[in-house]
């Protein structure tokens, strides 16, 4: 698992890798919201979110490309930069089978 916390204008953005699960935080949303895979369920209900989770193809590809957690990471603090958001903090823990039972098929975490 990779915890991840950018600013962008005195703002702070939380990213959480685990496995290829990417989930993504806010001070608005409150809780962690998996980008990728899609959250289908959610955005069926909270249409509002949707910009948040529109990808191209060409992301779409990458991301599927991307074998570890640490490649995923990578891209995401990259493509932050491009967005003018800037790394805090990255840390990495061990990614256990209770973690990965506890995110199975989840669209929203609460750590």
């Amino acid at each position: 698992m990779i915890r991840m916390i950018f600013t962008i204008n005195r703002e702070m953005v939380h990213f959480v890798i685990i496995d290829k699960y990417i989930y993504y935080m806010d001070r608005k949303t409150k809780s962690y919201i998996r980008c990728l895979p899609k959250p289908e369920k959610l955005l069926e209900i909270q249409k509002n979110l949707a910009r948040l989770f529109t990808f191209t193809e060409e992301e779409l590809k990458e991301y599927e490309a991307y074998q570890t957690e640490e490649e995923i990471a990578k891209s995401v603090i990259r493509d932050a930069g491009l967005k003018s958001c800037r790394l805090l903090i990255k840390k990495e823990l061990p990614t256990t089978e209770e973690i990965r039972t506890l995110i199975k098929d989840k669209e929203i975490l609460v750590i």
